[in-house]
């Protein structure tokens, strides 16, 4: 379940180890790790990261059971609608995750880029890698949204943190900043901000989330695009590839 507030923020570097959990992203020396969605009236439904078992899970014991859904209630562990997770360890970190991934449908914060539109197949190693005809929404499982605040974040973070990472790249909510000071303010459509290595250093008022994306920021990667006008990342943004990170997605 998400943790409850604490009256102290940390900010953390962005070094360390970022291990991916899933189908085929798995490396030499990560072990896969099982875990089980959660459950309701209908039964329950386990997800592994592992790649034998990923593409098979279901669920079991109720009426309602469907792949990597479950019974009625259930809800997938992994969190990426491709079934694979790049950030945050699902045995330590259930109810978030960093999904890699691609979208053409424009922005975090228009009302288009709060629905699904390629039926969730989007993400590196879903169907649509390109993310072409895809939202945010689409790179997150069902029962699960693109993370909202960077209060949410520390809500559904077992640490209150970002993670560290093995991997370049930007996991981006639908928070902004306010023109000028910076200062993160949930309804702007001023920059990106996330958990990553890629942009500026977020603002104090942040945290968690430890990384920022900017317009002329966008113009120094190889797949983030942030539209022509200044100050309107959040209306503009879409991803050409599957590189350089994505979104946070919550659990709901």
């Amino acid at each position: 379940m998400p943790r409850a507030w604490s009256a102290t923020l940390v900010i953390v570097a962005a070094t360390g180890c970022n291990a991916i959990f899933g189908v085929d992203d798995l490396g030499p020396g990560i072990v896969p790790a099982s875990s089980t969605a959660s459950s309701g009236s209908g039964g329950s439904a386990t997800a592994s990261t592992s790649e034998a078992q990923s593409s098979a899970a279901q669920g079991v014991g109720g009426a309602g059971g469907g792949s990597a859904i479950g019974g009625s209630g259930g809800v997938p562990t992994v969190g990426c609608s491709d079934e694979t997770r790049e950030l945050f360890d699902p045995a330590q970190d259930p109810d978030i995750a960093g999904c890699s991934g691609a979208w053409s449908v424009a922005g975090v914060q228009t009302a288009q880029s709060m629905v699904i539109h390629c039926n969730r197949q989007a993400g590196n190693d879903g169907t649509i890698p390109t993310g072409l005809g895809c939202s945010v929404e689409d790179l997150c499982s069902p029962g699960w949204h693109v993370c909202a605040t960077s209060s949410e974040v520390f809500m559904h973070s077992s640490t209150g943190l970002c993670p560290t990472y093995l991997v370049p790249g930007l996991w981006i909510t639908r928070q902004g900043q306010g023109e000028g000071t910076n200062q993160c303010a949930p309804a702007s459509v001023n920059n990106l901000v996330g958990c990553g290595t890629f942009g500026d250093v977020a603002h104090a008022t942040c945290a968690p989330l430890d990384r920022r994306l900017d317009f002329g920021s966008c113009d120094m990667t190889a797949t983030w695009e942030c539209g022509l006008a200044l100050d309107q990342e959040g209306i503009n943004v879409t991803k050409i590839g599957s590189d350089e990170g994505g979104v946070l997605c919550c659990r709901d």
